[in-house]
């Protein structure tokens, strides 16, 4: 799963055909190169509903659920 923001998500996208992608510009329309705000968060716009659904999608589903509240 890759997520991109204002960011060329052509080029810099995995070489695998194997991914869930999403881009910002899906979402919202994306600045020009020259008009981007270097302090705005445009990986926001995804929701994260959506990156939650593709992880469900892509991981098996005998795969253990993680516990929200385990330590790191």
């Amino acid at each position: 799963i890759s997520l991109f923001g204002a960011t060329d998500h052509v080029f810099w996208r995995p070489w695998t055909e194997n991914i869930i992608q999403f881009w910002a510009g899906n979402y919202q329309k994306m600045p020009t190169r020259h008009e981007l705000d270097r302090n705005k968060k445009y990986l926001s716009v995804i929701p994260a509903e959506d990156v939650i659904a593709a992880t469900e999608k892509l991981l098996p589903e005998d795969a253990p659920s993680a516990d929200r509240n385990a330590q790191l």
